[in-house]
């Protein structure tokens, strides 16, 4: 279901005014600075995929939200970024773009990067609850 723009925009708004990602089940709440992390840990995915994990550091802001990379092993660059389109956090090999490989949402208050990931496989979306962010 799609929010009212107002909401839409109130909750941006929130989300630029703090971006704080929570630790693992058990582990209290942890940012590195008010606004945004300096490094995004992903773990958990195995097989399809997995290059993925790591750490992805701060670069550009992306729809108002900073965003993170990661070189893989490939010598391909994976990005973390938010799309607003889809309420979500996501990876994909271009900045901004709603061709992606994994989402993380919809964006709950205080609960960035918290929701099941889904991987797109190629043909279908799957979820995936091993698959985990956290600030390195």
């Amino acid at each position: 279901a799609r929010r009212p723009v107002v909401l839409q925009q109130q909750q941006q708004q929130q989300q630029r005014q703090r971006l704080q990602l929570q630790g693992s089940p058990g582990q209290s709440p942890k940012s590195t600075r008010q606004e945004e992390a300096d490094t995004i840990r992903i773990s958990g995915r195995r097989g399809r995929l997995e290059g993925m994990n790591g750490e992805y550091f701060a670069g550009d802001f992306c729809n108002d939200l900073p965003s993170y990379y990661k070189d893989t092993s490939q010598g391909r660059r994976l990005y973390l970024y938010f799309l607003p389109s889809s309420d979500s956090w996501a990876i994909g090999p271009s900045l901004g773009s709603e061709a992606i490989w994994a989402d993380c949402g919809p964006v709950q208050h205080d609960s960035h990067l918290q929701q099941t990931w889904r991987v797109w496989d190629g043909q279908r979306w799957s979820d995936d609850p091993s698959m985990a962010a956290s600030v390195a």
